[in-house]
This record gives C-alpha cells, structure tokens and sequence, in this order.
C-alpha cells in the first residue's frame, strides 16, 4: 500500500513499504498497520518503539539531557522534569521589551500574551510542532529600497519587483548557490595594493587584519581577522584580550599605581583595600539623593545606601517606607503602626485615615468634619456593622434609611414630636408604589387635623404628602381596610356590606327554604328565636357520586342475595345474583372447592413448583421416563448404566467400547496402563522434542537409543552405535548423522 501521511511528520503503511529518510523531522513516527510496529525517527535512523518488535530502553534523568529519540523515560524522571518546567519553577519572560514601542507586561501566572499580525503580515500556529510563522501576506513595499556604498552612488529600488545585481570587480570573483541563497566573494587573485579610506569619527569596532603564518616579510600571504583584536576609530581604542612589550599612556586596568594617592588621610597605591579615616562631601541639590548608612554605629564601615529611604534636597523630604518613633513636622503619605496620639492645635492636613481601631474624644462637645458641606459623610464599609452606644440625635431636614430591613426596639414610636404648640400637621405614614411602571402612587395612613382629627386610610395620592396630606389631591382615594372588628359599630352608613359583628334581630323577618334533592321549609325566621323543620330526601335521585368513598354501607342494607349465590356484572354490566357451576362452587360460608378432574396442563402456574411429595408413588431406584404412549411412566434402569435411590449412576463393568469415547476426549497418559503389546506404538507418534532436554550431557557408553531390528523395536548402548559408525558397515553419510545426533 502506498505512504499515508498525517499533520505533524505522522506516517502509516506496510512493513514491505521502503521508509522515507529526507524531508523528516527528529520525532517523526511510521507505523506498521499490518505488524502494529510504532518507529520513530530520531534523525539519523528509524528505531521501532512500540509493538512486537519492540526493545524498549528506559531512561531515569531528571533533565532529559541524553534527548534519547528511542528510550523511554521513568514515571519519576517525567514528573521531576515537567516540575521543573511549569511556571514557577523555571525563569520566563515576564516583560517582553520592543524597541521605541511599550513593553508587554504578563500581569498574573495565567495571562495570555496575544500576537496580532500587523499590514501585509500573516501569522500562522502549528499545535502539533509547537511553532508560530511569520509571513508577509502581500503589499507593494520596496525591499532593499536604497544600498549606499560610501563614495558611490545609491542604489535605489524602482519597484517591489526590481532586482539587485552584484558584479565582481577586477580581482573579484562571485559565487552564487540557489539551494543555500549564499553569495560567495573571493578575491580572484593576488593584488599588490588595498584601497582604505579614513575613518577617525565612527563609533564601531573593526577587526584588525594581520598575515596568515607568513615565514617572510614580503611576498603573497592571506590576511586574517581575530575577534579580540578589533579598533574603535571614534575613542581611538585598540582592543585585545593581551599586550605584550612596554606601553605609554594610561592602562584601563593595573596592578598598582605608579605613585601611592591619599584618599582621606589614608595612603593608597591600589595593592590592597583602605578605609579612609575622613571623607569630604559637599552640599547636594539633587531631587533624588540616597542617604548613607552603616551597619554598625563605630568601627571601619563602608557606606551603604538602600533604595528605600532618599532625600529631596530641593524640597527638603526625607521619604522612607515606615518610620518607627516620634515624628515633628508634616507627614505626607500614610502613617501607620502603633503611635495613638497626633500632636498639634489643629490637624487640617490630615486629609484620609486608613483604618481606626479606635477614635478616644476628650470630654465635652466636639465637631467632626464641621466643614464637610453638601459633601457625603460615610462612617462605616459595606456590609460592616455601626454601633453607637449611647443616645443619637440627627438634625437637618431629612433623614434617610437605605437599609433593606430596619428593626426598632422601641414598642411605641412618637411621630410629630415637636407638634406641641398648634394642632396644624397631619400624623401617620405612608408608603411609595407604581402600578403602571411610569406613575408614582402614595398610600397611607394618617390623623388628618383638617377633620377633627379623624383617621383615614388612603390610596392612589399622585403626589407625595408633605406636613399635611391633601385630600383634594389627584387620584386621592379612600383605602380599603380589611379587617376582624371587635365592639360596637356606631354612626349612620349609608351603605354598609359584609358581615355585621352582632346584631340582635333582623330588620325583615326571612323564610328558609330547600328544594331539589332535598327538601325543606322553615318557618319565618327574624333572628329572635330558633326554627325547626324536617328535611327529606327526594326519591330516586342518589347517584354513586353521593355515597361516600368509604361510606361502609352494610350487606343488610342490600337486597336479598340467595343462599350459595354471588354478585356478577351482567352483559348489561348490572350487578346480578347468579350460582356458580362448572370447575368451582362455593357455600354460603365463602368455601370455594376445585370438581373433580377437571385440572389441565394449562391450570397449572409455569412456576408452581409442585412438591414431588405430591406425586404419585415411585418405586426405590425407578425413574420416570415416557412410554410409547408419551405417559410418564416409572421404571427400572438395566443395560450398561445403573442408579441408586440416592441418585448415583454407575457404568457396568466391561461394556465401554471404542465407539464410547469421544474423539478428542484427550484421556491423560497417567490414566493408561503400561503398554507392553509389541507394535501398539507408531514411530510416528514418539515426539522426542517433548522429551527432557539432554543436549548438555555427556553421552555415557552404557546410555540407550532405540533402534527398528528387522521391525521389532530394540535398544542398544551407546557404546554399540560408537563400535558401528566405526566399522566398515557404516558410511560416511550415516557417520556424520550419528555425530550430528550425538
């Protein structure tokens, strides 16, 4: 069958199949669908991995450094290396920096860095190789637009098609290779002089030519480059990893000085390491200075600053990130730790605090935030709890509850408490609801002072009350109050409905009466006195509805049922006495008995598990087989096989044949007797493979060998076969057969 390929080097065919060797990656797999052999290519060769071929080598190495194509790593190795590799344990980039663009900054272990493929730039990911490609997908830019060469014209692009051409000079020849897109450039042959130009300004290192192993001064020698040893025209710097001879001028590094300096009253010639006795500073204005310090306060110390703590010499601020003990001035920033007291007539800069564990006012009254405005005052976070110990009293012209639930200890709640004066305002409460999803509606209940006083109960206002509730106003309703009134209801209503409390009699006296199923006439009835009267029910007008489910009605409340009868739906499906026949009767005591012969087959249940107690009698040692007429009839075993009452069979002695044992009833060879019987054994069926393995004994003259004398089956020693083979008798072929079997 031919090579199926697969994304990611995945390869399927025949073990006859030739396996491709070019085009591969290290990795690449083959298998064998007709072996189910897996191979893996590891660069050089195909090596199977899996399957019956198989020789699989295991490797147990933390690091995976041997990068084994064909061994397999340990359960271990796996697990210490994949540790090894997940974020946290290895070093990734956790900024990614593109010059003059902003840096790319992973903001948590889980962020994503997204690459987005700019004009005429496609981007394109692989999943099973595990690599992102870069392509330009069009546009019409120029590459290689302008090549300039120093004191010769540019060389300008015309188009996004033109072609760059390089031609060889006089010496020089060009090499091109399409399969590497290399251009070679060699000198053609030897020239006697090099054009340089003057480079004194330059800022780049350039490497210095020098003879390839020339024996002579003169003559033709290769020139050659080291790259240690380059020249930096604009510092006018050479460079190289050692000078060797006497050098003038200054040396970037040296052993010592030529002439010993003091450095703060202390001599210094560079041999060893000095702690000067005093240093000399001088006065900084730096925005941004690092304070000095030491890790000891005496002793040879050498100063030390810590990112930490700096000064602002233009402003004159120290900034550190805490500072522990008394602090006198302004603080800019956040103050924290375990100072209580905050000194000062006036503490107007403190502009937030952070988090109070507790706030301790000297007696007497006080102001918080006097000057806070039309600003919110929030005292406490969400879902915190504000407790105020003693009395709160809350001034201002509104107070406002924005609270789901709003609990009040106190059973008797005062409203209108300054109403002291005047009797102008009305008292009560009222609620805010929309029934339609665009009108506000107010609904209450309130004393209204404008009416004596008289409480009311109102729905439907459009507008919200103020200090009064107008009664006048749009959609103002009287609210219905649904209730259980106790006492005496007094006044004139002009229309009342619903029930009355109590009332003493009727005001027009009332005849009860029933009609249809039941009848019923009282006499007249005002409330001042019970009436009586006798209900009746109306003939033939109950129905199964009306008997109850568990009604219970007594059999003697039935009609007549005769002696030894039963109920039985009729073809009209009325109930109707009738007296069983047929298979069963019954007496009147509710005994049901089975006539005689009449049980089938069919009567009887496929499970009933009939006892065998219940059969008939069968003789000891008989059993049941069907006789001619298909009847199950008892009978003696005789002939070869014999039962017991216990039900054990027995084969009688001498009656199995041939013909009685199976062909491939694979009888073991313990169960047979020795077989003595001359010709009873075939050569054919002696399978000496099975046999114990004697090949790494040495063969003794008394061993024996089996031999055919004339069709009688002998044995003779090994000494025989031995005075045989050497004889005269024996051929050279047979010779070696006997030396090939011993």
């Amino acid at each position: 069958m031919a090579i199926t390929r697969y994304s990611g080097n995945r390869m399927t065919g025949l073990s006859s199949d030739t396996k491709p060797t070019s085009n591969l990656i290290t990795g690449s797999m083959f298998q064998e669908t007709n072996t189910d052999d897996l191979y893996l290519w590891d660069g050089d060769s195909w090596n199977v991995v899996a399957g019956a071929s198989a020789q699989v080598s295991f490797l147990d190495e933390d690091n995976f450094s041997s990068d084994s194509a064909t061994a397999v790593a340990s359960q271990q190795s796996i697990k210490a290396y994949v540790a090894s590799q997940v974020p946290g344990s290895q070093n990734v980039f956790s900024t990614l920096a593109v010059s003059g663009q902003d840096n790319v900054v992973a903001d948590a272990a889980t962020d994503t860095l997204t690459l987005v493929a700019g004009s005429n730039m496609t981007i394109t990911t692989t999943a099973g190789s595990d690599t992102i490609t870069f392509a330009a997908s069009g546009g019409t830019q120029n590459l290689f637009q302008t090549i300039a060469v120093s004191g010769q014209s540019d060389v300008v692009a015309d188009s996004s098609t033109d072609t760059l051409t390089l031609a060889g000079g006089s010496n020089i020849t060009l090499t091109t290779n399409a399969s590497t897109d290399t251009v070679t450039i060699a000198a053609s042959s030897s020239s006697a002089t090099v054009t340089v130009t003057d480079n004194e300004a330059t800022n780049e290192n350039n490497l210095i030519t020098f003879v390839a192993d020339a024996a002579t001064s003169t003559g033709a020698h290769g020139l050659e480059m080291d790259g240690d040893l380059h020249y930096n025209p604009s510092t006018g710097t050479v460079t190289s990893t050692v000078f060797a001879g006497a050098l003038t001028g200054n040396a970037t590094t040296a052993t010592t000085l030529a002439t010993a300096r003091t450095i703060g009253g202390t001599s210094f010639d560079g041999s060893a390491a000095i702690v000067p006795a005093t240093i000399t500073v001088a006065d900084t204005t730096d925005t941004t200075a690092f304070v000095a310090l030491f890790n000891s306060a005496t002793g040879d110390l050498a100063p030390k600053t810590d990112a930490g703590i700096t000064y602002n010499a233009g402003t004159g601020t120290l900034t550190a990130t805490a500072f522990v003990g008394p602090i006198t001035g302004d603080v800019t920033g956040n103050a924290s730790g375990t100072a209580a007291t905050v000194t000062g007539a006036a503490q107007t800069a403190i502009t937030s605090v952070g988090t109070l564990t507790g706030l301790d006012l000297t007696s007497g009254d006080k102001t918080i935030f006097a000057t806070v405005g039309n600003n919110t005052l929030t005292v406490g976070a969400s879902n915190t709890t504000v407790n105020i110990a003693g009395d709160l009293t809350v001034g201002g012209d509104a107070t406002t509850f924005n609270t789901a639930t709003v609990s009040v200890e106190d059973p008797l709640m005062i409203l209108a408490s300054n109403n002291n004066a005047a009797d102008a305002v009305d008292i009560g409460f009222y609620g805010l609801y929309d029934t339609s999803g665009s009108l506000d509606l107010y609904s209450g209940l309130f004393r209204d002072a404008n009416d004596s006083g008289k409480w009311k109960l109102f729905k439907d206002l459009q507008a919200a009350p103020t200090t009064t509730v107008n009664t006048s106003g749009t959609g103002y309703a009287v609210g219905t109050l649904v209730a259980n009134i106790e006492g005496n209801v007094t006044g004139s209503a002009g229309t009342a409905t619903g029930l009355a409390g109590s009332a003493t009699v009727l005001a027009t006296a009332r005849t009860i009466s029933a009609s249809g199923d039941i009848t019923w006439t009282s006499a007249s009835f005002n409330g001042s006195a019970n009436v009586t009267s006798v209900a009746a029910i109306t003939a033939d007008v109950i129905i199964n509805a009306d008997v109850k489910s568990d009604a219970a009605i007594a059999y003697s409340k039935l009609a007549a049922l005769t002696d030894g009868n039963i109920l039985v739906g009729n073809g009209s499906n009325v109930p109707t006495s009738v007296n069983p026949s047929g298979d069963i009767d019954i007496t009147n005591a509710g005994v049901f008995s089975i006539a005689s012969g009449v049980i089938v087959d069919a009567d009887v249940n496929a499970s009933a598990a009939i006892a065998y107690s219940k059969l008939a009698a069968l003789a000891d040692g008989n059993i049941l087989v069907g006789n001619v007429s298909n009847v199950a009839t008892s009978v003696n075993p005789s002939g070869d096989i014999d039962v017991t009452n216990a039900g054990v069979f027995s084969i009688a002695s001498d009656v199995v044949v041939n013909a009685d044992i199976k062909s491939d009833a694979a009888i073991v060879d313990t169960k047979l007797a020795t077989i003595s019987t001359a010709d009873k054994v075939a050569g054919g069926a002696i399978q000496i493979d099975s046999g114990t393995d004697g090949t790494g004994i040495t063969i003794a003259a008394t061993d024996k060998f089996l031999i055919d004398d004339g069709g009688t089956t002998k044995y003779v020693n090994a000494s025989q076969v031995l005075t045989y083979t050497s004889g005269s008798g024996a051929s050279e072929s047979f010779a070696i057969a006997m030396a090939v079997a011993l």
